[in-house]
């Protein structure tokens, strides 16, 4: 029986990794020079920011951590950090709130509560065990979370703006070669239904 289910498990996953392989994404070969075409994993609906996440090939934005992260920020940074970098061959730079200097236009991908939180108008303590809100304030994105939330968070915030999508491990979809990205206007939040 045992024997059986691995091997049905292996089939789905082989079919499933030969048909991202056969049928990839329309917007692999993108440079992503229009806002739509750029987050093709967005809603029609979705609004975007007049920053730029990825311009022409760069970035100004940061990672930043709390001062005393926890090990579910420090996995959603390097979570963040490697995909970003897959999808675009940027390497953000992570760094921790006392190393920056927050405004509404600093550019900033912050992870779990800092001492600049107060800026969403979010209660942190409000968040469901494992459950996340994902705000865009002005050029900056915070990802809030309780427990693994904040890994959770960050893989929403990358489904929207990369076409990320998990489906085992080291078995994921996400668009490359991103070369111009507009930060989208996100407040989505969401908890598992089971603890």
């Amino acid at each position: 029986m045992k024997k059986s289910v691995s091997l049905i498990l292996s089939i789905f996953t082989l079919c499933s990794m030969t048909a991202c392989t056969i049928f990839p994404s329309s917007n692999s070969g993108n440079d992503g020079s229009n806002q739509q075409s750029s987050n093709s994993s967005t809603s029609d609906t979705t609004e975007y920011t007049d920053y730029k996440l990825v311009d022409n090939g760069k970035s100004e934005y940061k990672i930043v951590l709390p001062a005393d992260a926890n090990y579910d920020e420090e996995i959603a940074a390097l979570e963040v950090e490697e995909l970003f970098a897959e999808a675009t061959s940027i390497t953000l730079e992570t760094v921790y709130e006392s190393e920056v200097t927050y405004s509404d236009t600093a550019k900033l991908i912050i992870l779990g509560d800092t001492q600049y939180t107060e800026n969403t108008g979010v209660d942190v303590d409000a968040i469901p065990n494992n459950g996340f809100t994902v705000k865009t304030v002005g050029s900056n994105l915070f990802v809030l979370g309780e427990g693994s939330g904040v890994v959770y968070g960050v893989h929403e915030f990358l489904e929207e703006t990369l076409g990320f999508e998990y489906y085992v491990d080291d078995v994921y979809a996400l668009n490359k070669n991103v070369k111009n990205l507009y930060m989208p206007k996100l407040n989505i939040s969401d908890a598992p239904d089971i603890e």
